[in-house]
């Protein structure tokens, strides 16, 4: 799931999650709040106001995570392991970091995107090798509600406004990313 989106393999994992945190099958609502909940407990320093999980993929409107919520998760990701993985290798470069050839990317991070919204959330190595986390979410909240409003998202990809907006949105976040490198 974190090599390639697959929200089904996302609900499904979170759906296992939920059922192994409370010993019962959940609704997809209620297993994200179940883990939402084990996020609060697990970080307790970290500021949860606002944070609100409507499903395990983050195909929603619903959900609601800051910044500083994503970088606390990010945190904790860094101390885990997944069997002899440390987490941040589970991670890939975006798209653009692949493409550049570099043999060793500088970046592995996440991305999430629906029209007029998207995030990129990672770790990246700096031009001084010192590892950093990082958490990106842009959204035009106006142009998503309209679209939310009087359109049927499951059917249609966005239109050429919505594409140029991503493209925008896509450009900022390498941009910002590479400053970071060469900044810190």
């Amino acid at each position: 799931v974190l090599k390639h989106s697959n929200n089904l393999s996302a609900e499904l994992i979170g759906q296992v999650t939920s059922r192994t945190l409370t010993g019962r099958p959940l609704s997809i609502r209620e297993s994200a709040a179940a883990v939402a909940n084990w996020y609060r407990r697990t970080l307790p320093t970290a500021p949860w106001d606002g944070f609100v999980c409507a499903n395990h993929s983050g195909l929603s409107t619903g959900t609601r995570i800051s910044p500083r919520q994503l970088a606390a998760i990010l945190r904790y990701g860094w101390t885990v392991s997944a069997g002899i993985v440390p987490f941040p290798e589970l991670l890939t470069p975006p798209r653009w970091e692949r493409l550049k050839g570099a043999p060793i990317p500088a970046v592995r991070a996440k991305s999430g995107t629906m029209n007029y919204a998207d995030g990129l959330a990672g770790y990246l190595t700096a031009a001084s090798g010192r590892q950093l986390g990082f958490a990106i979410l842009l959204t035009d909240f106006a142009k998503r509600l309209t679209m939310d409003e009087t359109q049927d998202v499951r059917l249609e990809a966005g239109d050429s406004a919505s594409r140029s907006w991503m493209q925008g949105a896509k450009r900022l976040e390498r941009g910002l990313v590479r400053s970071w490198i060469a900044r810190y």
